[in-house]
């Protein structure tokens, strides 16, 4: 069943009453979460070394974040990036 903004929902009508969860998946790994009485949200992201970060972090990011970021390695950088 699809709730609000679309994310699924399993059916309460089949004794899955309260019961949420969540699915995230990256490159060939993948994460699940389930919770009872308590709503979920995971992510997991795949950190890549041959893409650039940069465009994001001029564009989203705060300029605080900005100027800590520059003053890490670019090598680095998508480790720090994924933490944000």
């Amino acid at each position: 069943m699809i709730i609000k903004y679309g994310k699924p929902q399993l059916r309460p009508e089949i004794g899955w009453e309260n019961i949420n969860f969540d699915l995230s998946h990256s490159s060939n790994k993948a994460l699940l979460d389930f919770s009872k009485n308590r709503n979920v949200r995971i992510e997991i992201e795949q950190i890549r070394h041959d893409v650039s970060y940069d465009h994001f972090i001029r564009n989203f990011f705060l300029k605080r974040e900005i100027r800590l970021i520059k003053e890490i390695t670019q090598e680095k950088r998508p480790e720090i990036f994924i933490q944000f």
